[in-house]
């Protein structure tokens, strides 16, 4: 595995039709081997900083079969998507475990590729009491009707916040999210009402109707304005094109 002839170490290679077999790491010498069953696979690589590919192969039994990967390196500028003032004036939380609150991202104008490198969430790890700060975070893309939340493509991952009231940032560098629309970044309540924390919202700034909850399973459009904007934005690194150098 190389990029412009040079071998990567430690990119992530996976199978996505089967999540039973371990990804593998690549070697010093960009070297991999990887086993399963006879069949086709779609061969997912992926490493910090690059552009992820993947390849169609098909393993046939007691064969072995050569791929050769390539990765180029991702060119992107540092970006923040967000729909609120940075103040809150009211938190929410649920009941019930496992149910959430989602903001509906929209990528820059003009940027048609983007790295989600991490989450920023403003949490009440005080309310309701005793406080808690486990929560988890999940992204969803927006092929569901109308635009909705559709298919899950990254979480939950598990997350604490922090408990000096400032904004909690969820490194999402590794997990290797890569959008080219609209997605939706989603805080999940993994425990019931008394042992969660609670979500901040800003009520004195214009309502963007970007609020979705997730309510036993079952996403709805919040488009009432008395909740406010949830604050929930999203980390990005937008990708921009190779610089063309057109003289010496």
């Amino acid at each position: 595995m190389k990029t412009t002839g040079k071998p990567i170490s430690d990119a992530i290679i996976s199978l996505v039709e089967d999540a039973a077999i371990t990804p593998v790491k690549t070697d010093s010498k960009g070297r991999f081997t990887l086993t399963a069953y006879e069949g086709t696979y779609t061969l997912y690589v992926f490493k910090k900083d690059y552009v992820y590919n993947d390849y169609s192969i098909t393993l046939q039994s007691k064969k072995k079969t050569k791929q050769n990967v390539e990765l180029e390196r991702f060119l992107g500028t540092p970006g923040e998507i967000g729909y609120d003032d940075g103040t809150s004036e009211n938190s929410y939380t649920w009941f019930g475990a496992k149910n959430g609150f989602a903001i509906r991202m929209s990528l820059e104008e003009g940027v048609t590729n983007s790295w989600l490198t991490g989450g920023l969430f403003k949490v009440n790890t005080e309310w309701p009491s005793p406080g808690a700060t486990k929560f988890q975070v999940a992204v969803y893309d927006s092929t569901g009707q109308n635009g909705a939340p559709g298919k899950k493509i990254a979480g939950p991952f598990d997350a604490d916040a922090r408990t000096d009231g400032e904004w909690t940032l969820v490194d999402l560098t590794d997990k290797n999210i890569f959008v080219t629309g609209a997605f939706y970044l989603v805080y999940v309540q993994p425990d019931v009402f008394s042992y969660s924390p609670s979500l901040e919202s800003d009520q004195n700034s214009p309502f963007h109707e970007r609020n979705w909850f997730l309510e036993n399973g079952t996403w709805v459009h919040n488009t009432d304005p008395q909740y406010g904007n949830m604050m929930i934005r999203a980390v990005m690194n937008n990708e921009v094109s190779a610089p063309v150098i057109k003289s010496p």
